[in-house]
């Protein structure tokens, strides 16, 4: 998904967090959700080199170009992280804002690649970071896996 889309998505579910909370924490943990999807410099470096040419990031992020998908803060065991930390630790509402962001952020990006990217419906489990691991990151095998049924993977085709 488009990382402006992100941005757009997110405010108002920051406004909806304040109007049921009233929380400040809460609102501050969902807007630093938003930083998730920096860890796509990552990618970004792995195929290009350390550059930092902000037009060239976004066009490569927007296209979904990346070899690797590292994706390290978009997991389902950083939300159980999270959930423990909302249950256990000082500023609970924090952590419940923190939730709530990347839930919707993980959503948005699983109905991206299911709807948009035509991959399989299943392609859900993409946002387990042990599935990932489990395939090295390597995008190839994973498309190969879940990714678009009768399209040729990234590596094949760019």
């Amino acid at each position: 998904m488009r990382i402006s889309s992100h941005v757009i998505s997110t405010f108002p579910l920051i406004i909806l967090t304040y109007a049921f909370t009233k929380s400040v924490q809460c609102v501050l943990g969902v807007s630093i959700t938003l930083l998730v999807d920096t860890v796509h410099w990552l990618e970004f470096w792995h195929d290009n080199g350390l550059e930092f040419k902000l037009k060239k990031f976004f066009t490569f992020c927007n296209q979904g170009a990346c070899n690797r998908f590292f994706l390290l803060l978009h997991s389902y065991e950083l939300l159980i992280l999270l959930f423990v930390l909302y249950r256990k630790a000082f500023f609970s509402l924090f952590w419940l804002g923190m939730i709530l962001g990347l839930s919707l952020h993980l959503l948005l990006d699983y109905l991206n690649i299911f709807l948009v990217r035509h991959y399989k419906w299943y392609s859900f489990i993409l946002f387990f970071f042990t599935f990932r691991l489990f395939y090295r990151f390597k995008r190839e095998a994973i498309d190969r896996r879940i990714g678009p049924v009768g399209v040729a993977s990234h590596a094949q085709t760019g």
